[in-house]
């Protein structure tokens, strides 16, 4: 989260039932979601990532923020 908001995205990530996958929606501008890949795809510390898929969904103009859901 903190990372998205960083790059101002709006969106949200969800932690998954299997307790091992994320769900993340992320909108903004393509050089910050580009960016923000890239970062989640480097050696953090923080996070380990497997394996990651990616794809463009439509845009939700009614996104302002960027949050978890579930909690």
């Amino acid at each position: 989260m903190q990372l998205a908001q960083s790059y101002g995205l709006t969106g949200w990530v969800e932690n998954l039932d299997d307790m091992d996958s994320v769900l993340c929606q992320v909108q903004g501008s393509e050089i910050a979601i580009r960016s923000f890949l890239s970062k989640l795809d480097s050696n953090d510390r923080w996070i380990r990532i497997d394996s990651m898929e990616k794809k463009q969904i439509p845009l939700e103009y009614h996104e302002h923020s960027f949050s978890v859901r579930g909690y």
